[in-house]
C-alpha cells in the first residue's frame, strides 16, 4: 500500500451514483471519467460550482435575448 498523499483513479468511495465525483482532497477540478470515454468535475471543488454558475448563467442570457429579440 502506498502513502496517504496516493489518490487511486479506482477509488469508488469518491464516486456518488457512479458518475460524480466528489473529493475535497483533490485538487483537480476536470479528471477522466470513471468509465467510458470523456472528463467530469470532481463537485467538491469550489470553482467547480463557479464554473456550473457560469455556465447557467450564460444560458440564462441566451435565453433572455433571444426572447428579448423575438
Amino acid at each position: 500500500m502506498q502513502g496517504d498523499d496516493y489518490l487511486s483513479d479506482d477509488d469508488d468511495e469518491h464516486w456518488k451514483l457512479g458518475i460524480f465525483y466528489c473529493n475535497r482532497d483533490d485538487a483537480s477540478i476536470f479528471l477522466p471519467e470513471s468509465f467510458g470515454i470523456g472528463w467530469t468535475i470532481n463537485f467538491a471543488r469550489p470553482a467547480a460550482w463557479i464554473l456550473i454558475g457560469c455556465f447557467f448563467a450564460m444560458d440564462i442570457i441566451v435565453v433572455a435575448a433571444i426572447a428579448f429579440l423575438a
